[in-house]
C-alpha cells in the first residue's frame, strides 16, 4: 500500500480527499468525486462493470467463428491445405482470421467468472466498480479501508470474512 500524506493507493484503486480512482498505468482511469459518492462497499465477486454484455460478446466471439468457420477449414485441410496451386494457401488465411477471435471470447469468460476485491461506489445517477487488479491480501484491504475512513472521511463498509 503506497501512502502520502493526501492519498493512499492499494493496488490499482487511489483514494484522496477529492475522490477516489481506479488507475491503468498508473493514469486515472475512472474518478468519483468524493461528494457525489453516496456509499462504498468492498465486495468480493465479478469485478467488470456489465457482465452480461461482456457473456455475450464473448459468447459471439467464440460461437460464430467455430459454427461458421469450423466445418469448411477442416474440409479445406483433408483436401486442399497442401495444394498452394488449388488455392490452400490463401484459403487458409481467410478462415484462419475469425478463429483468431476465439482466443479473445475465451479471454473475455475468464474476465467476468474470475474473482476479485473491489469497490462499488453508489452516487446519485449511477453505481461504478473499482476493481483491487492486482492480488491483495485481507489485512492490506483492512488497513486500507481503515486508513480511507479515518484519514478521508469516507466510510468503506464490507465484509473482509465474506469470500464465497
Amino acid at each position: 500500500m503506497c501512502l502520502d500524506m493526501n492519498k493512499i493507493k492499494l493496488s490499482t484503486v487511489r483514494i484522496s480527499q477529492k475522490g477516489v480512482a481506479e488507475l491503468d498505468a498508473g493514469r486515472e482511469s475512472i474518478f468519483i468525486p468524493k461528494e457525489k459518492i453516496k456509499s462504498i462497499h468492498l465486495l468480493y465477486g465479478c469485478g467488470v462493470q456489465r457482465p452480461v454484455v461482456l457473456i455475450i460478446c464473448a459468447l459471439t466471439l467464440i460461437v460464430i467463428p467455430l459454427y461458421f468457420f469450423l466445418p469448411p477449414l477442416w474440409e479445406l485441410f483433408s483436401s486442399l491445405a497442401s495444394s498452394k496451386e488449388h488455392g490452400g494457401g490463401r484459403a487458409l488465411q481467410f478462415f484462419a482470421l475469425p478463429l483468431a477471435l476465439v482466443p479473445i471470447g475465451l479471454w473475455l469468460l475468464y474476465s467476468v467468472f474470475k474473482k476479485t476485491f473491489y469497490l462499488m461506489i453508489k452516487t446519485e445517477t449511477e453505481n461504478k466498480k473499482l476493481v483491487f487488479h492486482d492480488t491483495v491480501s485481507r489485512a492490506e484491504l483492512y488497513q486500507f479501508t481503515e486508513q480511507a475512513n479515518n484519514d478521508f472521511g469516507y466510510s468503506i463498509t464490507g465484509d473482509l470474512n465474506n469470500r464465497t
